[in-house]
């Protein structure tokens, strides 16, 4: 099974997508919110009328994902300019996420279109239950693998790696009985 989403809530603000702990630009018409969004009539001049929401490939039977920026496409280069102009840069179009949990990305994929931050562009997806029936339980938790990397963490292993052996092995004792 293949299918493709874009991203499309309607608040016009990026999305979380879970498997990969990143937030997805959405569709932004700028005409919709000119109606409500003061502003947002000007930013039309730079922009145009719209933007597309960023896409995302689920190939099941390769188990393999792929996340498309549409901006890199013929019809936006005067974005890309206008992108350029102020310093920023585009992710890259294409990124391939291979050996993907299948059942976790079709999951999030269904609970984000049954909430209307997604649409199906191509292919076709069943309800959770169906899912998880043909594919398996989805992580819910847990998505991205989770760097150590704040400051009392990097603290610790430094004022660890400053222990003789015998603070070490005392100190990992101490950590075992606590836990």
């Amino acid at each position: 099974m293949k299918l493709e989403i874009e991203f499309v809530a309607s608040h016009a603000r990026p999305v979380l997508f879970p498997p990969i702990d990143r937030p997805l630009r959405s569709k932004i018409d700028f005409v919709q919110l000119s109606r409500t969004t003061k502003g947002a009539a000007e930013l039309m001049h730079t922009w145009g009328d719209s933007l597309p929401g960023m896409r995302i490939t689920v190939d099941t039977g390769a188990k393999e994902a792929t996340l498309i920026e549409p901006l890199h496409e013929p019809a936006y280069a005067r974005v890309r300019e206008q992108i350029a102009k102020k310093g920023e840069r585009l992710v890259d179009a294409r990124e391939t996420f291979s050996n993907v949990d299948v059942a976790t990305w079709l999951f999030w994929v269904a609970r984000l279109r049954d909430s209307g931050s997604v649409k199906l562009v191509a292919g076709s997806l069943g309800t959770v239950d169906q899912i998880k029936a043909e594919f398996g339980a989805p992580r819910i938790r847990s998505y991205a693998p989770v760097e150590p990397n704040n400051s009392v963490e990097r603290l610790c292993a430094i004022m660890f790696s400053l222990l003789s052996d015998k603070q070490k092995t005392a100190a990992g004792e101490l950590l075992a009985a606590g836990s």
